[in-house]
């Protein structure tokens, strides 16, 4: 039996593709989200603790959801899962650039973002990876997930210089055409779910074999999805925390507005690499080191963020802070080697689960600096549970053979 050929040019666009629906489902409403909250607390005479709770009740409703959509991928089409997503996420936008009270954005932020961020999220986009990847499937699971930071990275910026052109308003309404207009013809066109065969070096066509698939019971009786999902949270909660914090944050510490937003961009390239790193480790070494040293390097990263008390040190800790873009990569690369593609869809979905938990952070950090006056404590206890996340990092075992 030759080795196998898959379409190289379809594969690599898929991957592409799910970059581009990430990017379009994330980067006005969550990697943005800090530039327009001071403005909002303003005109809707709202603290920002209230504003960034928002999070946690958009997260607690994924913990429903994203099981769900687990399932889903693995008995529907993606392509048609990921047209509904792109749909819900430009009604998304038009509905912010109209909201008159904090209530109406929570509300949006508690009904409609899940449905956007599940269905144009990692789970649809890893799910698709895992189908049409084999050989190099950490990797192309690290390109895929830096379309979370990527985000970061582009979005930033624009929103920052748009928001004096056209308001708040008008920055929403015009990510919502461009989603339409262009998002949604090029997620249509290029996606197709993984082929159900190969084609062997002499022409046949050999059926790709289906391992039945596993239920949640017996996903969940594996020791390795617990230690991930503890390193996963102990490394998450404190990132969303300082990321959704940013301005205000950086404000405290004297950085201006485009000072925060170069920031910003700097700790999602930061991120990308690391993801990219991880996806290049885990294929080749396992994916043991690099859970642990992403862990570590995120809490050396909040040390150096609780006590900089100037750009360059502050930029550096966010810097450091991205390297927990790592564990995207590695949420993704530990369930491919754990479980095969006919249950990754599902297994994926239920060690997602546990991602909504981060939102805790942000109120957290939030409510501490209102009580305290500072950020310094808050930031403190976040170093101390990355550092925890490291050590259960050391207890993970890799597969002794990967999943088929």
């Amino acid at each position: 039996m030759g080795p196998s050929r898959l379409p190289v040019d379809r594969r690599w666009g898929i991957v592409s593709v799910t970059v581009l629906f990430q990017i379009a489902s994330l980067g006005v409403t969550l990697n943005s989200f800090t530039f327009f909250v001071e403005t909002w607390s303003k005109e809707f005479h709202a603290p920002i603790s209230e504003l960034t709770a928002t999070f946690t009740v958009m997260n607690f409703v994924l913990l429903f959801i994203l099981p769900s959509v687990g399932r889903f991928c693995d008995r529907f089409s993606v392509r048609g899962l990921v047209a509904i997503g792109v749909l819900c996420t430009a009604a998304m936008h038009v509905a912010v650039g109209m909201v008159t009270g904090a209530w109406q954005l929570i509300a949006l932020y508690a009904v409609l973002l899940p449905i956007c961020v599940s269905l144009n999220g990692t789970i649809p986009a890893q799910t698709l990876v895992a189908r049409w990847f084999d050989k190099g499937r950490g990797f192309a699971m690290g390109l895929s997930a830096f379309g979370v930071q990527l985000a970061g990275v582009i979005f930033p910026p624009i929103v920052v210089a748009m928001l004096p052109l056209v308001g708040w308003r008008g920055t929403w309404w015009i990510f919502a055409g461009a989603i339409t207009l262009v998002v949604l013809p090029i997620c249509w066109g290029v996606i197709r779910d993984w082929p159900k065969a190969k084609v062997l070096a002499d022409g046949a066509v050999e059926a790709r074999p289906q391992a039945p698939p596993l239920s949640a019971r017996q996903i969940l009786s594996h020791r390795n999805i617990w230690i991930v999902a503890g390193t996963f949270l102990a490394v998450q909660i404190p990132l969303q925390a300082v990321s959704i914090n940013l301005a205000p944050l950086l404000t405290s510490r004297h950085v201006g507005g485009q000072a925060a937003a170069g920031i910003a961009a700097l700790s999602s390239v930061c991120a990308i690499a690391a993801k990219l790193a991880a996806g290049y480790v885990s294929d080749r070494l396992g994916n043991r080191l690099p859970l642990v040293v992403s862990a570590a390097a995120v809490a050396v990263g909040l040390l150096v963020l609780a006590y900089a008390a100037d750009f360059t040190t502050l930029a550096v800790g966010y810097a450091l802070i991205g390297a927990s873009g790592a564990q995207w990569t590695l949420l993704a690369s530990t369930t491919g080697a754990e479980f095969a593609p006919s249950t990754f869809g599902r297994a994926f979905g239920i060690l997602s689960t546990f991602t909504p938990l981060c939102a805790i952070g942000p109120v957290a950090l939030a409510t501490l600096q209102e009580h305290t006056g500072t950020y310094g404590p808050g930031i403190l206890i976040l170093a101390a549970l990355s550092a925890v996340g490291a050590v259960v990092a050391l207890l993970y075992r890799q597969p002794r053979s990967p999943a088929v």
